[in-house]
């Protein structure tokens, strides 16, 4: 669940909050339960690429850890964006990258 508000026109506050369930398929079978927050901004620094810089907070039962991420959001067209993600915690145990295409309709 998110939301957004805009400050400017080109600057938006954004959160959200998220159910985590991570599987994980070692010897041991466990998962790991809880919830994650971000609290950001999306800021268009041209007219076809947003930035979109974030704090993290995430809570489970066998993680804890604060981290911030940098996104990039770059339009293609009016329906289709590229969108990469870096997230690098406090603990420096995890760092994610992410890369997808973002449908707008």
């Amino acid at each position: 669940m998110g939301g957004n508000y805009p400050v400017h026109e080109k600057v938006d506050i954004t959160g959200t909050a998220s159910f985590v369930d991570n599987e994980y398929t070692d010897d041991s079978n466990n998962s790991d339960r809880g919830y994650e927050l971000e609290f950001g901004g999306r800021v268009q620094a041209l007219q076809k690429l947003e930035l979109t810089p974030t704090l993290v907070n995430v809570h489970s039962d066998n993680y804890e850890a604060t981290g911030y991420s940098l996104g990039l959001v770059y339009a293609l067209n009016k329906q289709f964006s590229l969108r990469t993600r870096m997230r690098k915690f406090s603990d420096d145990n995890v760092t994610d990258f992410f890369a997808g295409v973002r449908l707008n309709f």
